[in-house]
C-alpha cells in the first residue's frame, strides 16, 4: 500500500549571481533557476512522484537569499519511512554540493500549509559600500554582494527621514516595475519598518584604512510588488545624492503610476539580500519552531492578534545544521535513501 505524501516546509540559501532566480525556468536555458537546482537534488530521494518546490519569495536574477523558504511533498515507495528533517537537509545538501545553495532546516508542516501564503512578513537587506570613487575600488570579496553609488559620500540622515514616508499602508504603484502580473496584484502593501544602519563588510577591519563604509537598507512587509525593494532602495540612494528631497519620496508615493519614477534611478540586484520569512507557529507540527536566518533563527511570532504591528521577534538560537562534514552525509544517505 502506497502511503501518502509528506509535506515539509526547507529554509534554504543561495549565492544568486549565476542564477536567472530562484523561480525555476525551461532547463534548455544556458542559466537556469535555483528551484531546478533544488527539484534536481530532491529527484535523487527516490521519489515515487516527483517533487515540486513550491518557493515562497521570488527573486531576480543577482539576488541573493540568507534565507528563502519553500515546501515540498515527499511520497516513498511502499515500505519505507518519511524521512525525518535531519535527513531531509543532509540527503539534499549531499546533491546540492557543487552549487552555492544551502539548505538550512527542514521541518513537518500540514498538508494544508503552503509557504508562499501562509507566510506573515518577508524582510530583505541591501547593502550599500560608500567611499568608492570608482568601481574598481570595491573589494574582490564583496564584488555582486553590494551597491556603490558613484558621487561621493551619501547624506545619510536625509535617506532616514525619507524613508519614514515609505512606512504604513500605501499605494506603491510609483515603486513596482511593470510584468505579467502587474494587472492582476493589488499595488497596495504596508511596511512594517525601514532602517537604514551602518553595517560590517566581509574582511573589512582589514582595509579599515581605505574608508570604505558598508550601510544596510532593512524591509520589512507581509509581502512587496515586483522589484519594489530596489526602487525604494534607488530613490532612497537618491535623497542621500541629493536628487530628491525626502519629500520627494511621499510625492512620488501620491503619484501612484510607474512611469513616475526617476529614471536610472532603480537599485541593482547585487547588493540586494532577502533575509527571512515568518510563519506562524501554529502552522508548524515539529516541535521546535523558528524562522532561520544564515545558520541562526528568531522565535517565531505570535499569532497576527497578539502582534503589534511593527513589533520585533524575540531572538531565538537554534541552529541550523548545513555544514556536515562528507562522512556524515554518506552515512545519512545510506540510511535514508537506499
Amino acid at each position: 500500500m502506497v502511503s501518502p505524501p509528506t509535506r515539509y516546509l526547507v529554509f534554504f540559501q543561495y549565492f544568486g549571481t549565476k542564477y536567472s532566480g530562484v523561480m525555476g525556468t525551461s532547463n534548455d536555458q544556458s542559466v537556469v533557476g535555483v528551484q531546478n537546482y533544488l527539484e534536481k537534488a530532491a529527484q535523487n530521494l527516490r521519489p515515487i512522484v516527483p517533487i515540486k518546490f513550491h518557493i515562497s519569495s521570488r527573486t531576480d536574477t543577482g539576488v541573493h537569499a540568507l534565507c528563502n523558504a519553500a515546501h515540498l511533498d515527499i511520497q516513498r515507495a511502499p515500505g519505507k519511512p518519511m524521512f525525518n528533517e535531519k535527513q531531509l537537509v543532509l540527503g539534499l545538501n549531499y546533491h546540492l554540493k557543487p552549487e552555492p545553495i544551502r539548505i538550512l532546516n527542514a521541518y513537518r508542516v500540514a498538508n494544508s500549509f503552503h509557504a508562499r501564503f501562509s507566510a506573515l512578513s518577508r524582510t530583505y537587506v541591501y547593502r550599500l559600500l560608500m567611499g568608492c570613487r570608482h568601481h574598481s575600488e570595491i573589494p574582490v570579496f564583496e564584488r555582486d554582494l553590494c551597491w556603490a553609488p558613484p558621487g561621493g559620500p551619501l547624506n545619510v540622515p536625509a535617506m532616514q527621514d525619507a524613508a519614514q514616508f515609505l512606512l504604513g499602508t500605501h499605494d506603491f504603484s510609483t515603486f513596482r516595475s511593470q510584468n505579467s502580473e502587474t494587472p492582476f496584484r493589488s499595488p497596495i502593501r504596508t511596511i512594517f519598518q525601514v532602517d537604514i544602519r551602518p553595517s560590517a563588510g566581509l574582511l573589512s577591519h582589514h582595509y579599515e584604512h581605505r574608508g570604505l563604509e558598508f550601510w544596510e537598507l532593512k524591509f520589512r512587509s507581509r509581502s512587496f510588488l515586483y522589484r519594489q525593494v530596489r526602487r525604494m532602495v534607488g530613490a532612497l540612494v537618491a535623497v542621500g545624492q541629493g536628487r530628491l528631497t525626502p519629500r520627494h519620496i511621499k510625492e512620488l508615493l501620491e503619484m501612484k503610476d510607474s512611469r513616475a519614477f526617476p529614471v536610472n534611478a532603480m537599485a541593482p540586484p547585487s547588493g540586494l539580500f532577502l533575509k527571512s520569512v515568518e510563519y506562524d507557529e501554529a502552522d508548524l507540527e515539529a516541535p521546535r519552531k523558528a524562522v532561520c536566518q544564515l545558520g541562526l533563527s528568531n522565535v517565531f511570532p505570535k499569532p497576527r492578534s497578539a502582534r503589534p504591528r511593527g513589533s520585533e521577534d524575540a531572538p531565538g538560537r537554534l541552529n541550523c545544521s548545513f555544514c556536515a562534514g562528507d562522512d556524515e552525509l554518506s552515512s545519512a544517505m545510506a540510511l535514508s535513501i537506499y
